[in-house]
C-alpha cells in the first residue's frame, strides 16, 4: 500500500507528463516473464518514448521499487538450450517453448517485438529457459501462480 501512496505522491508532484497505456503494461508484464527482472522489462518496453520521458519513468519506478536492480549481463546466461523444445504452429502463428515440463506460448508478433528490441534468437531462448526453470522450481516447492 505504501508503494501505491508513494507513486501517487510522485505523480501528483508532476514527476511524469506521459501516460502508459494498458497495452504497454501488458507488454511490460510479458517482458518480465521473459527477463525475470522488473527494471529490464520496463526499460525494454519504454523504448517508444523519447529519452527524457523514458528517464523520468525509470527514475519514478526506481523511487517506488527499492528492490529494482539492473538485469544481469548476457554473458551470465548458462542454461542448456539443447533441452529447450521449440515448436512453431503456422496455423495459429505462435511458437511454443517447452523446457523441463513447463511451457510458454508467444505469438509471432511478440517474438518480433523482442527481436526489434535487439534480442537475438539465442538471447530469447536463454530468457525463456530462465523463466521456465523458475516456474518449475516454484511448482516443485508447492508454489501457486
Amino acid at each position: 500500500m505504501s508503494a501505491i501512496y508513494s507513486m501517487y505522491n510522485y505523480l501528483a508532484d508532476g514527476a511524469v507528463d506521459e501516460v502508459i497505456s494498458t497495452r504497454r503494461l501488458v507488454h511490460i508484464t510479458k517482458a518480465f516473464s521473459i527477463f525475470n527482472n522488473r527494471l529490464k522489462a520496463i526499460e525494454m518496453c519504454l523504448n517508444r518514448f523519447d529519452a527524457d520521458t523514458k528517464t523520468a519513468f525509470l527514475d519514478l519506478y526506481t523511487k517506488v521499487d527499492v528492490e529494482a536492480t539492473p538485469a544481469p549481463a548476457a554473458s551470465e546466461a548458462t542454461a542448456n538450450t539443447d533441452e529447450l523444445f521449440v515448436h512453431r504452429d503456422p496455423s495459429t502463428l505462435s511458437t511454443t517453448f517447452s523446457y523441463k515440463g513447463e511451457s510458454v506460448i508467444f505469438s509471432e508478433l511478440e517474438i518480433e517485438e523482442m527481436r526489434n528490441q535487439g534480442l537475438s534468437s539465442e538471447q530469447i531462448k536463454q530468457r525463456v529457459i530462465s523463466t521456465l526453470e523458475k516456474v518449475a522450481v516454484r511448482r516443485s516447492n508447492g508454489g501457486v501462480f
